[in-house]
């Protein structure tokens, strides 16, 4: 016996004619997370701190995820520090404001750890997008 399909369910291979615009956003946001993932190569070593002569080696899978998703989190902890004191502006890039920077932050850090496990994010986004659009607004009964 097959279990029936949720309400609201599509499927990625089913989705068909995505604009222009979705599939610009996926092709650069793939070029994009590759690019922050090579800028970060050093966070992904193995080991972080290797003994006298021995060489580290890239080995996501030798990291913990939880840990990394704590990093994210920590991105937008910092985010609402931002807000509760007034949107400072940023100590490192001095004309952007301090939000600005925390989110760019938590968005690095999901690109990269998304390319470090081979996530599909960019069609990952365009599919829950077009998901979304069928959902009525405060789905389950939510408040918020």
């Amino acid at each position: 016996m097959t279990e029936a399909a949720a309400p609201h369910t599509i499927k990625w291979q089913d989705v068909k004619n995505l604009t222009a615009a979705e599939l610009g956003f996926i092709q650069v946001l793939s070029i994009m997370m590759d690019k922050v993932h090579s800028d970060n190569q050093q966070w992904w070593m193995y080991p972080p701190k290797p003994a006298e002569g021995q060489r580290p080696i890239y080995a996501p899978e030798m990291f913990n995820q939880g840990e990394r998703i704590a990093l994210m989190h920590s991105e937008l902890s910092e985010a609402l520090e931002a807000i509760r004191h007034g949107y400072p502006a940023d100590t490192h890039v001095t004309d952007m404001g301090n939000l600005e920077m925390e989110m760019a932050d938590v968005v690095i850090r999901v690109m990269d750890f998304c390319e470090a496990y081979k996530l599909d994010l960019g069609c990952a986004i365009i599919a829950k997008l077009i998901y979304n659009r069928t959902r009525p607004p405060k789905h389950g009964g939510k408040a918020f």
